[in-house]
């Protein structure tokens, strides 16, 4: 008798994630508001989340904004000392995949 293998196995899913619109940078006068957004998918209908990041050295080192979990950030009264921070989304569909916005700087004037 043959046996033959069975090579129905499930189809592994790979989720992309899509940032279809990236974040700008601004210039914003001091004591004004600087807001930056992203428009982001995910294949097969996954959901996206979100969480900013800033740098206060031109990109060298990144840190969590708190609380920034969403598809835009406002950061108000602006002051002199944020020039040239600049700011990015990391954008996840579940715990293994994201995908990194292009950054958005802020010039204060």
């Amino acid at each position: 008798a043959v046996q033959v293998a069975d090579t129905n196995e499930p189809a592994v899913s790979v989720v992309v994630i899509s940032i279809d619109t990236q974040p700008a940078g601004a210039t914003v006068a001091v004591g004004g508001t600087f807001t930056a957004s992203v428009v982001a998918s995910a294949t097969n209908g996954n959901a996206v989340t979100y969480q900013w990041e800033v740098s206060k050295d031109a990109g060298a080192t990144w840190k969590k904004v708190n609380g920034a979990k969403a598809a835009e950030i406002s950061v108000a009264n602006v002051a002199a000392d944020q020039d040239g921070h600049q700011y990015r989304v990391l954008v996840s569909a579940g715990s293994s995949v994201s995908e990194t916005s292009d950054v958005a700087t802020l010039t204060v004037a």
